[in-house]
């Protein structure tokens, strides 16, 4: 008998110890969460679960730790979302890396200027040599992320310039999504090809912002989308690799740049659904910008609107090898010292339009190939240097400057012109030997406003008053992301704590959180959830689910947010809202 309550004793004790030993890890599992502050500025808050560093990943160059780092991403995505934070140093990856779904790997990047050394977070890419088409460096899942770092191929030659596997794609293979996949702020210090839409995995709204570096064959490839991509602040020159003070960096103008001169491409378009391109400067590229036919849709070619572009010293500028009967659009673009400014190929036969346009071309400014049927149309554009030959097309040129010599435009046999109200420097001299009747009037056109000059997009800081941490899951709030417990005032009491210290970061891990009132988030505080990048709500992440105000569309609205007061990263479910 005696035995018998010993042994309870002892089972009570283990079981106590057990809930001790879980109640310890779940509090320091709940206090993992660290607001990281990086080495360089940000325009947001960033909160992250785990750091390369606290499971042995030094930086220090020479060590592979291409483990650390995947273990760390599937742990997160075990978790359901976050952030991967990679400080300072050199990485070495001899494998591949694949970011789950809605995962960030980020860190710690300061914006490249030509001719100075590379500083931050580098990783260093070792797979896919001498094979294109072997699995990229990175893949990433949909809504994944990869922020503030540099790509660098220590193995790659200037003076042998080797294929490799793109260094990131968005897309994973044989994996249905491939949505709303960020990269933002990256250097490609000398990657092959850079950032690429799966040609396997079809999907929607890409984010490209930030990227900059030497890409070798292509910078930036969109193929295969049903939705609007976003292409934003991109620079490519064969500068960034000279000047990056990295181990077997080319010297300035040697054979790597008259090589990416003859077969690199800044951002080849493909298939597409009125994507963005804006603020792009392409320097010293074989083409500039190429619409290209889609590879896995037969047929399908680009459209969208392409806007502040720079394409200086390429051997084309804009090469148009197919074009979109919906039409093509460039604004505010500007073409220097290239060979020829834009080309359009003989299998072009939608439209493309161009405005505000200066080229300055050292041997055709606009070259319109024999067999075209496109709509070609500009306006209010200047040509300083170049010849303007439309050999085929329909040629539609209106209040324009023609500043090059004469002959100031030549129309082919096979081509269709309408040209009216331009000025020209020298006395006007058209070469038309066109088969087909064209309108050709010199008149002034008046009444014509110029397109007003639009203020430059550059990204805000938006940061909360102080940087400090409340996490909604830790002591004393206790909220539960277990979609059953509700957390109103668990969220409002961390909201509150964060006001009255003055200001914060509130941070909800990923998970669900049943909220059956109302929040308000007072000035100098954010509302955080796990991600950092604009997304859909596509599973995993921070996710609140709103009861309060139903059948009462005018009544009190679920969040109120002061004043300077933010909210990022958050998705909002309503549960007992019906689709029928």
């Amino acid at each position: 008998m005696r035995e018998k309550i010993l042994q309870n004793k002892s089972l009570h004790f283990i079981a106590a110890l057990l809930l001790l030993l879980l109640g310890f890890i779940h509090t320091a599992s709940s206090q993992d969460w660290k607001l990281i502050q990086p080495l360089y500025p940000t325009n947001g808050t960033f909160v992250s679960r785990f750091s390369v560093a606290d499971y042995g990943a030094t930086g220090d160059g020479v060590t592979d730790v291409t483990t650390i780092f995947q273990e760390r991403l599937n742990a997160l995505g075990t978790l359901g979302g976050g952030t991967l934070f990679v400080p300072s140093g050199k990485y070495v990856i001899k494998g591949t890396l694949l970011i789950p779904k809605g995962i960030t790997l980020r860190g710690e990047w300061e914006k490249p200027t030509k001719g100075q050394a590379i500083k931050g977070t580098i990783l260093m890419a070792y797979t896919g040599r001498g094979n294109e088409n072997a699995t990229p460096f990175i893949t990433m899942e949909t809504s994944a992320a990869i922020m503030d770092l540099s790509i660098w191929y220590p193995e790659q030659t200037a003076d042998n310039i080797t294929p490799y596997s793109p260094a990131i794609v968005f897309g994973k293979p044989n994996y249905f999504g491939n949505e709303y996949c960020n990269a933002k702020n990256i250097t490609l210090v000398n990657a092959y090809s850079g950032v690429i839409f799966s040609r396997l995995n079809g999907g929607t709204c890409p984010v490209i912002n930030g990227v900059y570096g030497t890409p070798l064959s292509r910078g930036i490839e969109i193929d295969n989308i049903v939705d609007v991509g976003r292409i934003d602040w991109v620079d490519f020159s064969p500068a960034y690799w000279a000047g990056s003070g990295l181990p077997g960096s080319p010297a300035a103008g040697s054979a790597y740049a008259n090589w990416i001169y003859q077969n690199g491409t800044g951002i080849v378009m493909r298939r597409n659904d009125w994507s963005y391109a804006n603020y792009v400067t392409i320097d010293g590229y074989n083409k500039g910008f190429h619409a290209a036919p889609s590879i896995p849709s037969a047929g399908a070619t680009p459209n969208g609107h392409n806007a502040y572009m720079t394409f200086k010293n390429c051997k084309t500028g804009i090469y148009m090898e197919v074009d979109n009967t919906v039409g093509i659009m460039f604004t505010k673009v500007k073409l220097e010292n290239c060979e020829t400014g834009i080309w359009a190929g003989p299998k072009t036969s939608g439209a493309m339009q161009f405005h505000s346009v200066t080229i300055d071309a050292n041997d055709y400014a606009i070259k319109l190939e024999a067999g075209s049927t496109t709509r070609f149309m500009m306006q209010q554009s200047t040509i300083t240097r170049g010849k303007v030959s439309a050999l085929g097309s329909t040629f539609n040129v209106s209040n324009n400057n023609f500043n090059n010599s004469a002959p100031q435009i030549t129309i082919g046999a096979d081509a269709r012109a309408i040209i009216t109200g331009n000025r020209f420097k020298s006395t006007v001299n058209i070469e038309n030997k066109s088969n087909f009747q064209c309108a050709i009037d010199h008149t002034p056109i008046t009444g014509i406003k110029v397109l007003p000059e639009f203020p430059e997009m550059v990204p805000e800081t938006h940061k909360p008053a102080k940087q400090v941490l409340y996490v909604v899951t830790d002591a004393p709030y206790n909220a539960k992301a277990d979609g059953i417990t509700d957390n109103t005032t668990a969220i409002q009491s961390a909201i509150n704590a964060a006001g009255n210290g003055g200001g914060g970061i509130v941070f909800l891990p990923p998970g669900k959180y049943k909220v059956l009132g109302n929040l308000t988030v007072p000035a100098g505080v954010e509302l955080k959830g796990s991600s950092d990048v604009s997304s859909t709500p596509t599973g995993p992440g921070s996710i609140i689910e709103v009861y309060a105000g139903k059948g009462n569309a005018s009544g009190t609205p679920f969040l109120k947010l002061a004043a300077n007061s933010g909210i990022r990263g958050i998705t909002f479910n309503y549960p007992e809202q019906m689709a029928n």
